[in-house]
């Protein structure tokens, strides 16, 4: 999960406005609901992420689990045998 996808999740979460959020904002948001940085909120995302469901992509057939809003992905990885 990259970073941009860390704080996509993040303001899924939190219920932030996908317009008007920024890192500053976002990184705030984080730390006064669970007092923990925004590096923090990234790993503990990274390390559910093996947890989440896998789903089949429409067009390429391939399996990826992630974090999901509105039926898309918000992050992804692709389904290993490992995960």
């Amino acid at each position: 999960m990259d970073w941009m996808d860390a704080e996509e999740l993040a303001v899924a979460v939190l219920g932030l406005d996908e317009e008007t959020a920024n890192s500053d904002t976002i990184e705030e948001a984080v730390f006064n609901k669970w007092e923990i940085s925004m590096e923090q909120f990234h790993k503990v995302a990274e390390a559910l992420m093996p947890f989440t469901i896998p789903a089949q992509a429409a067009i390429s057939g391939k399996s990826f689990q992630g974090f999901v809003k509105d039926s898309a992905f918000i992050c992804k990885q692709p389904v290993t045998p490992n995960n």
